[in-house]
């Protein structure tokens, strides 16, 4: 299989095209000289409108996305429907308007909302108003970056709008700022010493820009672009600024990173077997306990070397080392699972598992039963769904308390979510 830094070309309609790091996804056709006559090309990243050298090359500024849901997520802008004074026919107006702008981590942000063309719905019983609105985020950097080189802030970001509306959140439009202007020469009328008007060319600079397309920059499933129902959303951003929202995600620690991906798995990934689903689960609460669970060690640990040693002074040490190695002083797995119940708000808890002890019990013996192919115990679908349910809302409850979301908020999403 071979590989290549970058590969320069242009489209059918000569706008210039970088492929970034492509690789032969399929043999090559060869004739009887066995020089290859065609070659089936993978791009991890398409540039479309750019030429630059190399696959790292720190050249861009900015880069503009849209991320789906973003606009109804964030809510802050709506218009009015009305009717004008003296007039009939249906009007609208935007009533709030405004842009988001913030700094995270050497990089601005600025979130901007955009309205399409206003369409009237008048008949004899009825008249209506729409109107298409979709949110830019536009990144900017002191420091030009390579073409990967914005990619975890976009990827906090989407994340992040992901997790608070339960949609697999795709990026929709994802553009590249070049750093440098274009110089580019332009015909404009001016004026001769004998007052008269020629057309002479005049140099403008302009951005250059590269749309990008990658397997992420597409919407996932086509069911998603469907609209979406607020009551569905994991919470909002209501009266906390967006930009709290956001550092508050991203300074989530990254020993949590794993289970988020897993929870998010859940979210982005098409409907499977119950038992991955489960394991996703499982998966993110042991990642998620390692950072907030209660991590008391259950004897001292003084007392535990001496009881290890003095278990194993009589073994060889190849035994020895193999007993030190599987026996830890460390919470029992039920416990790490309900110090999990006690860190988001307890009346939230409550509705999503009304037994801990129960639940804690099920959990590691499902666990346990679909990790295990000599285990005797019956794990069946119905059960297992409900106990992965329970654990991811749980987790998600989790989350929500680490990023401040409302005890009410909580609870509504406990009351929409629970499986308990």
């Amino acid at each position: 299989m071979r590989e290549f830094p970058v590969i320069l070309g242009e489209s059918v309609n000569h706008e210039r095209l970088t492929l970034i790091r492509p690789y032969e996804s399929r043999p090559s056709g060869v004739g009887f000289d066995l020089v290859p006559r065609r070659m089936t090309l993978r791009a991890q990243r398409v540039l479309k409108g750019l030429h630059i050298d190399e696959p790292d090359s720190a050249v861009f500024a900015a880069a503009h996305v849209r991320i789906e849901n973003l606009d109804v997520w964030s809510g802050f802008v709506s218009f009015d429907r009305s009717a004008l004074p003296g007039c009939t026919c249906p009007s609208a107006r935007v009533i709030k308007h405004r842009d988001v702008v913030f700094t995270h981590n050497e990089l601005r942000f600025r979130v901007r909302h955009r309205l399409g063309h206003f369409q009237f719905d008048q008949t004899r019983n009825h008249d209506g108003v729409a109107c298409p609105s979709w949110a830019v985020l536009e990144i900017e950097s002191d420091t030009p970056r390579p073409p990967d080189g914005f990619d975890d802030a976009i990827a906090t970001w989407v994340d992040l709008v992901s997790f608070a509306t339960r949609q697999a959140c795709a990026l929709t439009a994802f553009t590249l700022v070049h750093a440098e202007p274009r110089q580019t020469g332009v015909p404009r009328m001016t004026e001769l010493g004998d007052g008269t008007h020629a057309l002479r060319p005049t140099t403008v600079e302009r951005e250059q820009k590269a749309q990008v397309y990658a397997l992420w920059t597409v919407t996932p499933d086509p069911e998603s672009a469907r609209p979406v129902s607020l009551k569905d959303f994991t919470f909002l951003v209501e009266d906390r600024p967006l930009a709290d929202w956001y550092n508050a995600w991203a300074s989530l620690p990254a020993g949590c990173r794993p289970g988020i991906n897993a929870l998010l798995s859940l979210t982005y990934g098409r409907n499977t077997f119950v038992n991955s689903d489960f394991f996703a689960v499982a998966s993110a609460a042991e990642s998620i306990y390692r950072v907030y669970g209660d991590k008391a060690k259950p004897i001292d640990s003084a007392e535990f070397k001496r009881t290890l040693k003095a278990a194993t002074k009589d073994l060889d040490e190849t035994w020895a080392q193999r007993i030190k190695s599987a026996v830890r002083n460390e919470p029992e797995y039920v416990d790490k699972l309900k110090s999990l119940t006690a860190l988001p708000d307890q009346q939230a808890t409550a509705t999503v598992i009304p037994d801990r002890d129960r639940w804690a019990r099920e959990f590691k013996d499902a666990r346990n039963g679909a990790a295990h192919a000599l285990s005797r115990a019956d794990v069946g679908a119905v059960h297992l769904h409900r106990l992965t349910q329970q654990t991811r809302t749980l987790l998600e409850l989790v989350l929500m308390q680490k990023i401040g979301v409302a005890a009410e908020a909580q609870r509504m999403h406990a009351l929409t979510n629970g499986a308990g």
